[in-house]
Order: structure tokens, then sequence, then C-alpha cells
């Protein structure tokens, strides 16, 4: 799932033999869902909204990258950008309550079972395999603003059928 460190996890797994048989590594919707094993990491919602909102400045808000359901993310965002992380995120709560759970669902479609896992992600990707600090994670936030109790608690209240789902 983009902005979830996708691209240093297939980074990692680009080495472990079993993980790329089939050219199935991706950071982005599986072509089929009949995999062995298919897993994403789901960032925290707030979290996963900063890190959002941290790239699209970095590209001037920008259709980056034309893949979906990445555009429609971008889309669907566009006419709510700010250059201020605050303002964007008053945005989004108040025209977009449930935009974060409705990407997260092109992820999870209706038949992949949600678990909840607490694990350590570098001893997950050890265990398949793969040599996590080996490799250094991309684009780690330089940009990335803070997320306030305030903002969190407001990402909260819009977002709360996804903290429920996803275990947050």
């Amino acid at each position: 799932m983009p902005k979830t460190s996708g691209t240093w996890v297939k980074r990692v797994l680009s080495e472990v033999e079993h993980g790329n048989r089939d050219g199935s590594l991706t950071h982005d919707l599986p072509h089929r869902w009949d995999y062995e094993m298919v897993f994403t990491v789901v960032r925290e919602p707030a979290e996963w909204l900063a890190s959002v909102w941290a790239h699209r400045i970095l590209e001037n808000w920008q259709d980056y990258p034309q893949r979906i359901p990445w555009q429609y993310l971008l889309q669907v965002t566009d006419p709510y950008k700010a250059n201020k992380f605050h303002l964007w995120i008053d945005n989004i709560t108040t025209h977009l309550p449930g935009v974060v759970g409705w990407f997260y669902s092109f992820y999870t479609p209706p038949l992949v079972t949600v678990v909840r896992k607490e694990f350590d992600l570098y001893e997950f990707l050890r265990e398949l395999g793969g040599d996590p600090w080996k490799h250094v994670p991309v684009n780690t936030g330089f940009n990335t603003p803070e997320v306030t109790d305030e903002i969190r608690e407001k990402v909260k209240v819009a977002e709360a059928d996804t903290y429920k789902k996803y275990g947050y």
C-alpha cells in the first residue's frame, strides 16, 4: 500500500528467492488474489495522511503516480489541497470523512480477511529471508509534518470505522 514503507519492503524482499518467483512482488494492487500469501502494511490513518500530504507537497500536488487507486485518491483529495498540513486535515476530515478507509479497501477487498497482528516488521522480514538492515527506507519523512493530538483526534472522528476495522 503506498505511503506505508512499501518500496522499502519490496527492496528487502526482492532478494528473497521465494518472494518473487512469478514477479508478484509489487507496491501496487495484486493482479490476482490467489497467492499463497499477500500482505500489506496499514499505517495508522493520521500518520498515513501526514505522509500523503508530504508526498503531495513534494510533487507540487501533481497527479503522480498515474496508477489506480492512487490516482483516484489524488483526484478525490485535489479540490481540498492546502499548503499547510493542519488546513488540509481540516478540509479532508470535513469534506471527505472515511476517505482513508475507502483507499485502504482497495487493498483489502471483501474476501480478504483483515488481521491485526502486533509484530516487529523487521523481524517479520527477517523470517521471510530478507535483510531489512541492508536497505535504507526511502523517503523517510524529511518533510512529513508532525501529527499533533488535535490532528489525530480530528482524523479519529472522521475515520472511526477505519480505526475499528484495522484495529487502531
